[in-house]
């Protein structure tokens, strides 16, 4: 099975300015007062990663990534 991709040349549109604001210090996530388990911060952090949206593209790059180099050797 072959995929292509292709581009095309999109005409230039006009450029607006677009200004984001820095976030105040007040908007960002607050610093637990105690110290969290490294370990349970590990656990944490995987299922943030196993939640996210894209994750199954990413394991079926990763499985085409490793079919790919196997036959290399």
């Amino acid at each position: 099975m072959s995929v292509k991709m292709t581009a095309t040349a999109q005409p230039p549109s006009k450029a607006q300015a677009v200004h984001i604001s820095a976030p105040s210090a007040t908007a960002s996530t607050p610093v637990p007062s105690a110290p969290i388990d490294p370990q349970a911060q590990l656990e944490a952090d995987k299922r943030a990663v196993y939640r996210h949206p894209l994750f199954p593209l990413l394991t079926l790059l990763f499985e085409k990534c490793e079919q790919a180099t196997q036959g290399s050797e």
